[in-house]
């Protein structure tokens, strides 16, 4: 009998007044089920309670009761555990009942003359219970699953599409709208040329996709679509990595292709600033001709040494640590940086006038422009305040000037100031309260923050230098990289030739040893010449292999050896079903060095089969096993089931040569262990090390 999961007893709820028709119905379910947990009720409210607390995992109602009625009952359960089967059952025979309550839901109908009947349809309406629980919790999975996948595709910023083979819109993903206006339902069973994008780039798109079909592979490409600055951080356009992936359909067919398009506009910006300052930082220091003409520095520039809003934030925290005002110029005192912790007096008032920023300008570049082991401190040449300066260069190459100041002592007095109104034309009064408010510091003072900025113009000096360095070491690196993939690429076509020209000449060679084949009449001669000829063939396969392949070290021995076979079965002129041929083999790659001798050696095996193992009309097979094993080891195996040796044999003495080379290369060359039996037919073993040579290319 079917038990519940887990041994538990099922539960079952029967409805109804006679307590006699439900012992019956217990005895009768209990023949087909066990363990069962039963419990009885008659009317409506402990029927509530029964749905509540008994949780039935099955209803059993009479449809008709003094207190009740099985149609109420069955609604009452479809609305508290729908998933809860409902039997109806009724001493009444009557087709329209049955049918009104089927419709109603319930699960079965069964007469109470017919009790056989309910057992069966217990098991039947829980079977019914267990798929349609399953069903739902998969529907419930399928949901939530969806739901996750939709959140993922609508919060990703990567635009996710899907085409048919038409090019058409199959799935847009809600990202689209961050590049164009067109809404993602738009674009469904549309192309791009019917949305109306450009034909250029419509074609471009179009002919991607159909590349993608027809290759059936993914497919990478990058391209640039127009946009608004508010959408492309500032940029004209946006740049787009664009994956193509066939999708195959449960037959295996290409029907569709999912589009992922993501945006690496940033990233490809900041390749290019890289490489422009790489560039930058890799040109000559100076300009000899030009320098030598003008007397001055022409090579880098400061900003393409060092990212100028790194020196900004630092040159603000200097200058607020120490109650200083700073700023970073070129030699000729034009500002690199926006000025830090300016005071009233020299900004707003000062540098407002045409003559007080000529002096400030002029004072700047004399601060740079006097040679010192230390910081240059003087009184500013527009106003009187202290300054300093310090040198930023690389090596003896200066690049910028690092300037502080606006402070003053008791050396300057507010009469100096007035009359320095007077002199660049502004208000004395205004002048003499912002002289009031520059910061006041002893020339012990300033020259302690004069010397802590020597240091960091030194340090920013050699950062500089690293700077530079660092390009030029990359820069030689990638040239040496450049310089040996052109060498590399070069010995690949030069091995190319190589392998192209021996197998041409071995086949020049094998095609004269046809024409004189062709001119002896002795057998033994004639069949000396082809053995000789299948040996070329043999070398000659190896370099075609190496020329068809990627690799030029390495071919494959499994397909090696299917040419080879092929080849010799031609070469003795063995029609199909005469000698069958039996491949059993792993694909191996191996060196040249011990291809050569592998195919020497098959060479050997395979024709002392097809001559000899099967004299006459009759027929056999040659089987070939080629494995390798998880030690390295390779294990070959060539074996005939013809007539086989005389029981005296002695392979390895009684061999005729080509048995005797057979010994040779494959202990000498490959390094391996021979081995042949006969019993019947003839096979030979032979085991090896993939490793015992090393790549030559």
């Amino acid at each position: 009998m079917p038990e519940p999961p887990m041994n538990e007893a099922t539960r079952i709820l029967i409805v109804e007044d006679s307590a006699a028709d439900a012992e019956l119905a217990e005895h009768e379910i209990c023949r087909s089920l066990t363990p069962c947990q039963f419990q009885q009720v008659d009317n409506r409210r402990e029927y509530l309670d029964a749905l509540e607390n008994f949780r039935p995992d099955l209803i059993i109602t009479d449809y008709t009761m003094p207190q009740f009625d099985g149609m109420i009952a069955l609604q009452l359960a479809l609305q508290h555990t729908p998933t809860t089967p409902v039997i109806v059952w009724t001493g009444s025979i009557n087709e329209d009942i049955a049918v009104k309550c089927m419709k109603a839901g319930a699960s079965n109908y069964v007469l109470k003359d017919n009790l056989k009947r309910l057992g069966a349809a217990v098991l039947h309406a829980l079977e019914e219970k267990k798929i349609l629980i399953e069903q739902r919790q998969a529907e419930a999975r399928l949901q939530d699953s969806e739901a996750k996948y939709r959140a993922l595709v609508e919060n990703l910023p990567d635009i996710i599409m899907r085409f048919d083979r038409e090019c058409r819109h199959l799935f847009v993903s809600p990202s689209v709208k961050r590049v164009v206006t067109i809404p993602p339902e738009e674009f469904i069973g549309k192309t791009h040329r019917e949305l109306g994008f450009p034909a250029e780039q419509a074609e471009f798109w179009e002919k991607t996709i159909r590349f993608a079909f027809s290759a059936a592979q993914p497919v990478r490409r990058e391209f640039e679509f127009p946009a608004s600055a508010e959408k492309a951080a500032g940029f004209t356009t946006i740049v787009f990595e664009w994956d193509l992936i066939p999708e195959k359909d449960p037959q295996g067919q290409i029907n569709s292709l999912l589009s992922i398009a993501r945006d690496i506009t940033a990233r490809k910006r900041a390749e290019q600033a890289l490489e422009k300052h790489i560039v930058a930082l890799t040109r000559p220091l100076e300009d000899e001709a030009y320098g030598a003409a003008h007397g001055v520095f022409v090579g880098l520039a400061f900003e393409e040494l060092f990212n100028l809003e790194d020196i900004q934030r630092l040159q603000d925290e200097f200058a607020q640590a120490v109650n200083v005002a700073s700023v970073i110029t070129r030699l000729d005192g034009v500002p690199l940086t926006r000025p830090s912790n300016f005071t009233r007096f020299c900004n707003d008032i000062v540098r407002k006038t045409e003559k007080g920023r000529f002096n400030c300008f002029r004072a700047e570049a004399a601060l740079g422009q006097l040679a010192s082991p230390g910081p240059v401190i003087l009184p500013c040449l527009s106003g009187g305040l202290w300054d300093a300066g310090a040198v930023i260069s690389i090596g003896d190459r200066r690049i910028a000037h690092w300037l502080i100041g606006q402070v003053r002592d008791n050396t300057q007095t507010e009469e100096t100031i007035r009359q320095y109104a007077h002199e660049i034309g502004v208000d004395e009064h205004n002048l003499v309260e912002a002289y009031r408010e520059v910061p006041v510091m002893s020339p012990e003072q300033f020259r302690r923050i004069g010397q802590m900025l020597f240091t960091l113009a030194n340090q920013l000096s050699t950062a500089a230098y690293q700077n530079v360095q660092q390009a030029r070491f990359i820069t030689d690196l990638q040239r040496a990289e450049e310089k040996i993939k052109k060498n590399l690429a070069e010995k690949d076509i030069l091995l190319r030739e190589l392998y192209h020209r021996t197998r041409n000449n071995m086949g020049v060679i094998s095609a004269l040893l046809e024409l004189q084949v062709a001119e002896v009449g002795d057998e033994r001669l004639r069949l000396a010449y082809t053995d000789t000829q299948n040996r070329i063939r043999a070398m000659a396969l190896v370099h075609q292999k190496l020329y068809d392949a990627g690799d030029l070290s390495h071919i494959n021995l499994k397909e090696y050896i299917i040419d080879l076979s092929t080849l010799l079965m031609n070469s003795y002129h063995i029609t199909r079903g005469e000698i069958s041929l039996n491949l059993e083999l792993d694909d191996i790659m191996l060196i040249i060095d011990m291809a050569i001798p592998c195919g020497l050696i098959l060479d050997e095996l395979i024709s002392n089969a097809l001559k000899y193992a099967f004299p006459g009309d009759q027929n056999g097979s040659i089987t070939i096993i080629l494995r390798k094993a998880a030690n390295g080891e390779i294990y070959l195996r060539v074996a005939d089931d013809g007539i086989g040796t005389p029981p005296d044999f002695d392979f390895r003495r009684d061999g005729h040569l080509g048995l005797q080379n057979v010994f040779a290369l494959g202990e000498n060359q490959l390094g391996g262990e021979v081995g042949f039996t006969s019993k019947p037919g003839v096979a030979c073993q032979i085991s090896f090390r993939s490793d015992s040579y090393k790549p030559r290319v």
